[in-house]
């Protein structure tokens, strides 16, 4: 195996879709793997993926090293579109953002036992449109695996 990195989006999706559910946290939000032909006012997808692996001669023991290091970094988007102004959509899109996180903490080896997944950073965007506002929050969500 090359990369973990997109199996661990994977996991982190369905994890995610498992709270889509009537009564649940993300009930009425979409979550896709990706961003959608036809979105809904109120939408988590994702994004790009990048990771890194350090060189054998970096890790512990060179290239007889038992461990590797993969540090996937999956972009998550909270989109919001259902907002009379732009700081109340942005105040939902942190809402939600604050779900995904709870999320993401109850379970940081959701990817697997040698595998760390956590909020490492982010960015926002916002826009106004003749219909409503739209609010678009990224997370740079990164597991961080040994294989």
């Amino acid at each position: 195996m090359t990369t973990a990195a997109i199996a661990n989006k994977r996991t982190i999706f369905d994890r995610f879709a498992r709270y889509t559910g009537t009564g649940q946290a993300l009930d009425g939000v979409q979550v896709e793997y990706s961003y959608p032909g036809n979105p809904t006012t109120t939408l988590v997808y994702g994004g790009r993926i990048t990771f890194e692996q350090p060189a054998d001669d970096e890790m512990p023991g060179g290239s007889d090293a038992a461990l590797a290091l993969d540090v996937a970094t999956i972009w998550v988007w909270v989109r919001v579109a259902s907002q009379p102004t732009v700081r109340d959509a942005e105040a939902e899109a942190e809402r939600i953002g604050d779900i995904l996180g709870s999320i993401l903490r109850k379970d940081p080896q959701m990817c697997g036992p040698q595998t760390w997944v956590r909020i490492a950073g982010g960015t926002s965007d916002a826009q106004q449109n003749d219909e409503a506002p739209i609010v678009h929050l990224g997370y740079r969500i990164t597991a961080t695996a040994y294989v």
